[in-house]
């Protein structure tokens, strides 16, 4: 009965209910400033948990940082 719609340019998801009406919108991680220093926000969300809080992954590498790591952050 609820539909998660992605908004890329406005950095929202949309939580529309089975009549079509947005009874919800979530910005992305990231979008309130609370990103950690040196990761980037650009990512769109790809899941979400049964409480209606979505997950992106962070940024693969950190500003200064010449290797490549084994795992990136998850963005809640």
């Amino acid at each position: 009965g609820t539909v998660y719609v992605a908004d890329p340019s406005l950095r929202k998801v949309h939580v529309v209910d089975a009549t079509g009406k947005i009874v919800r919108i979530i910005a992305f991680p990231g979008s309130d400033g609370t990103s950690n220093p040196g990761t980037l926000v650009m990512n769109i969300p790809r899941g979400s948990d049964a409480q209606g809080r979505l997950y992106a992954p962070g940024a693969p590498f950190v500003m200064g940082q010449r290797e490549q790591p084994d795992s990136v952050p998850i963005l809640r």
